[in-house]
């Protein structure tokens, strides 16, 4: 039930309902995605309703992958699970008011959330990027949870983890192939897509 079912009902949209909205993440917003070479790198800057976040990334690495792209993947661990400490820390609504701000969304959560990310992007390359992917290998959710098992999120299942995955992949695809993009983030539907062009 836990790998092939995602969570029953209304999908879990958050972690922060019942605090003042400036320590909850934004329910519905749109990100733009723009890039633009800067000695002669290929450098993407995340703007979300018109304001910069974040700063402008590069692949960080020897060869172009397009992970420049990568902070779409906390979008849809923000859309699908309800949860990512790295967006938290973007928009600045990191949860002050309780230990949360410690526990959730502190430097360790938000190590986990990269890790993770950094981990899948590795495999997914030999899934062509889980084009026409239905499903996720197991070792790769087994290990996203894994790692973020001690964390608030650690009560989202594997078919919830998958779903993030894929629409993640789905909107970093279309992004890498139009070399950025506007994307759309409801948490309250749990959906993350591209905008029509």
């Amino acid at each position: 039930r836990a790998r092939w079912l995602p969570s029953e009902g209304r999908p879990p949209t958050s972690y922060d309902d019942a605090l003042p909205r400036n320590q909850r993440l934004p329910r519905r917003f749109d990100a733009l995605f723009t890039t633009y070479t800067d000695a002669s790198l290929a450098k993407c800057r995340m703007t979300i309703e018109g304001e910069e976040f974040g700063d402008p990334i590069d692949d960080n690495t020897r060869y172009e992958d397009h992970y420049r792209f990568h902070d779409v993947f906390h979008l849809a661990h923000a859309a699908v699970l309800g949860w990512s400490p790295v967006l938290r820390l973007l928009v600045e609504r990191k949860r002050r008011d309780d230990d949360r701000d410690r526990t959730e969304d502190g430097a360790r959560a938000i190590a986990a959330e990269e890790s993770v990310t950094a981990m899948v992007f590795a495999f997914a390359e030999r899934w062509d990027y889980f084009s026409e992917a239905e499903h996720v290998d197991e070792t790769i959710l087994h290990a996203a949870k894994a790692v973020t098992s001690r964390l608030e999120v650690g009560d989202r299942n594997s078919a919830d983890w998958e779903r993030a995955i894929l629409a993640g992949y789905d909107v970093w695809r279309q992004l890498r192939d139009n070399d950025g993009g506007r994307v759309i983030v409801d948490l309250d539907a749990a959906t993350i897509e591209c905008a029509p062009a």
